[in-house]
């Protein structure tokens, strides 16, 4: 997982897991640092918690880097909106020190938990395959231990680490997995259950692994056709219904990075190309399988949700506005705002940010004005047509949005005389 030469630094949130990782780490890898998010979600008990991280890691002579996330708003599930912002901020803290790897601490419990909630939930095949080993940066060393040989490990050492309060808290579907569902199966069903999950959702991901390989020379299938792309019918209609499934996966993938392509999805798709009929799928995708090719396009006045880290400076891509953005900072100099250019204060816009595209409620403080505004009534002022709403690249500081790209800055976030740095955002190449 780690090449010589690479910085690694671990997730750490006090508890067992994470401060088990961390001190291995430090013993086979030298210059491992840690890094703690708090969520700021738990009151006392979070400030007690990062007060037991930082102790830890000064004791120990361990860098420690510290983000604190902030909430104005929480939309939907608290914990998937927990999770998308502590990743954004692991990525932060990887790309200002260097570092090539983000170590996480989950363990094989945590797999059978995972593996378990998702059954529950429906995941078919590819859902199932949970927790690689390795995504990109991010490494799971302690996969293959317990919990159990964890604790015991830290007993052992006399390591102490801190109980997160909300573990046992019911409201949360994991917590109700691993307090409740998992004793119940060890006592009334399998004692070895979560090995057994275990070995599942390995065989599951190594199945993922040997289809992605059989289906390398399949998906020379998949050709590019104008801004789409497209399938040969009888060459399609020849092969094995779950090759067809599978490749539809990939054509589905290419034409839509958000498609989501569940078991229901692909049994009506496959229907409709037996009828030689068009259809319209989740993602704001459409498929024409009326003429020779299996064609799947995007619909053009209708895009699809799109969201964009944005961890430090750098140039990063917008599909919806086929757009590149380019973040800098600086020192506080004369500038002059245009359209394609915005100057914020970068005290206050700090890293991460992210683009996305409009969503229904979204508001801000338009600049020059004390209160807030629906985005979709500064669309209607702005006579913007409807078609082009959500090509158009909102960057969000949390809950924060500080640029409508090309139109308006948040009052919050603008220059002032105490302004100290600059963050530049300049909207590039842009097709709205």
């Amino acid at each position: 997982m780690l090449n010589t030469g690479e910085r690694v630094v671990v997730a750490c949130s006090g508890g067992p897991d994470s401060i088990c990782l961390l001190m291995l780490l430090r013993e086979v890898w030298p210059g491992a640092a840690a890094v703690y998010i708090n969520h700021m979600l738990r009151g006392e008990d979070s400030i007690r918690e990062e007060e037991f991280v930082r102790r830890f890691c000064a004791e120990r002579s361990i860098p420690l880097f510290t983000e604190t996330i902030h909430w104005k708003m929480i939309h939907g599930n608290l914990e998937e909106a927990a999770r998308k912002k502590r990743y954004r901020h692991f990525a932060k803290v990887a790309a200002e020190h260097s570092f090539h790897k983000v170590a996480l601490g989950h363990q094989r419990d945590d797999v059978a938990e995972t593996f378990l909630l998702r059954v529950i939930r429906g995941s078919g095949p590819y859902g199932l395959a949970v927790l690689p080993p390795q995504r990109g940066m991010y490494i799971r060393p302690l996969l293959e231990c317990s919990r159990t040989e964890i604790l015991e490990y830290l007993s052992q050492n006399r390591i102490p680490f801190y109980t997160d309060s909300t573990n046992a808290d019911l409201r949360f579907q994991r917590n109700r997995i691993r307090n409740e569902l998992i004793p119940y199966l060890k006592e009334h069903m399998n004692p070895g259950v979560v090995d057994a999950l275990f070995r599942a959702s390995r065989w599951l991901l190594e199945q993922k692994e040997l289809l992605d390989e059989i289906l390398e020379r399949y998906e020379q299938l998949i050709h590019p056709h104008g801004d789409a792309f497209a399938l040969p019918k009888r060459e399609f209609l020849a092969l094995s219904v779950p090759l067809q499934k599978a490749l539809l996966r990939k054509a589905l993938e290419r034409t839509g990075p958000h498609a989501r392509s569940g078991s229901r999805t692909l049994e009506s798709v496959l229907a409709t190309i037996a009828k030689g009929k068009t259809k319209e799928m989740p993602g704001f995708l459409e498929m024409d399988a009326s003429g020779e090719s299996i064609v799947f396009t995007v619909k053009q006045d209708r895009i699809g949700s799109h969201e964009v880290d944005v961890p430090a400076e750098g140039t990063y891509f917008f599909p919806p506005a086929k757009a590149q953005l380019h973040f800098t900072t600086r020192e506080s100099v004369k500038f002059h705002d245009t359209a394609e250019v915005a100057f914020l204060d970068a005290e206050l816009a700090t890293f991460p940010l992210h683009i996305r595209n409009w969503k229904r409620g979204d508001s801000f403080r338009p600049l020059g004005l004390s209160g807030t505004k629906k985005l979709s009534d500064f669309f209607i002022d702005a006579k913007i047509p409807r078609q082009e709403r959500k090509k158009i690249p909102l960057i969000f500081k949390d809950d924060d949005l500080i640029w409508i790209a090309g139109h308006q800055i948040h009052h919050d976030y603008r220059i002032t005389q105490r302004t100290k740095r600059v963050l530049r955002i300049q909207l590039m190449n842009r097709d709205v």
